[in-house]
């Protein structure tokens, strides 16, 4: 089934990601990837801080605000922009705070509209998936995997967590190209 959401605002989409893993039993995949996919194949991660983040695998979460990022980030136009970023998020005190280099905050500082896309939101089925021992809100599966539900999100949700959220900032790295 598939929902186009990009009408609708912020706390509704949140809304509706949280319900589907509090109720529905799912774990969330972002992806920027377009056309919508109808199955989620393995890929490599770069994740070297944990053994379950650095293999051949389907990643999903449970963190409504870090999967709505990783749907409507353009990593593409910030590897044309920087030699180097990183992004990432971590979960405290019942809150998702964003992680970002200095270089992807100042395109968030200067409203960049080419730093976030549309993207989509992969509901899947929790029961295809092992949980990370090293964190609890994140998922993985070694096989393939067909969405039960595709939601498509604004890019404005990006601007709008970075800007609303809580951000620390990680050390700097990259050049301008």
């Amino acid at each position: 089934m598939d929902d186009d959401l990009t009408a609708a605002d912020t706390e509704h989409i949140l809304a509706i990601c949280r319900a589907l893993v509090d109720c529905a039993g799912c774990v969330l995949h972002g992806s920027p990837v377009k056309p919508a996919l109808c199955r989620l194949e393995p890929r490599q991660a770069n994740d070297a801080a944990k053994p379950s983040g650095n293999q051949c695998a389907v990643y999903a979460g449970v963190v409504a605000e870090a999967v709505l990022m990783h749907a409507v980030i353009d990593r593409a136009y910030l590897s044309s922009r920087f030699a180097s970023y990183r992004l990432g998020y971590r979960f405290e005190g019942g809150r998702c705070v964003f992680r970002v280099t200095g270089n992807v905050l100042d395109l968030v500082r200067q409203s960049d509209s080419r730093l976030c896309t549309n993207g989509f939101v992969y509901a899947l089925d929790r029961a295809f998936f092992q949980q990370s021992l090293e964190c609890a809100a994140e998922f993985f599966s070694l096989r393939p995997v067909v969405p039960l539900r595709r939601l498509k999100v604004p890019a404005g949700l990006g601007l709008h967590l970075l800007s609303e959220g809580v951000v620390e900032t990680l050390a700097p790295c990259g050049h301008v190209r």
